[in-house]
């Protein structure tokens, strides 16, 4: 049998372990910065979403039994996929970020088209 105590202990050092990777975040380097935030949503290990994938599926299973209500279930499942495309979106726009900030990935600014002053 698990331990709640333990696990409510667990969950407050990972809290403030967040916490302190947020102040830190603050004050790091661009480039750094940068490089934090793609592996914290990088969604192939996003622990967040898996904690909140794992509550909806024990959620669901209560439900079944009349334990907990349904909407529960459907409000953490809910909140699992919106960070799940919250942290695709993150790691679009950061991977387009990193694109156009890296020499070796810049691209040149778009050029006005000249005009001929021909009509159509």
């Amino acid at each position: 049998m698990p331990d709640l105590a333990r696990d409510i202990e667990l969950a407050d050092r990972a809290s403030a372990a967040l916490g302190v990777l947020a102040d830190r975040l603050s004050a790091l380097p661009p480039e750094d910065a940068f490089t934090l935030l793609r592996h914290l949503v990088a969604t192939d290990r996003s622990v967040l979403t898996h904690v909140l994938c794992t509550g909806s599926e024990v959620a669901r299973q209560q439900a079944k039994t009349n334990t907990w209500d349904v909407r529960l279930a459907l409000a953490l499942a809910f909140t699992a996929n919106s960070l799940d495309d919250g942290a695709l979106d993150i790691a679009d726009a950061l991977a387009e970020l990193h694109a156009y900030s890296s020499p070796a990935g810049q691209q040149p600014p778009p050029r006005p088209v000249p005009r001929t002053g021909r009509r159509r």
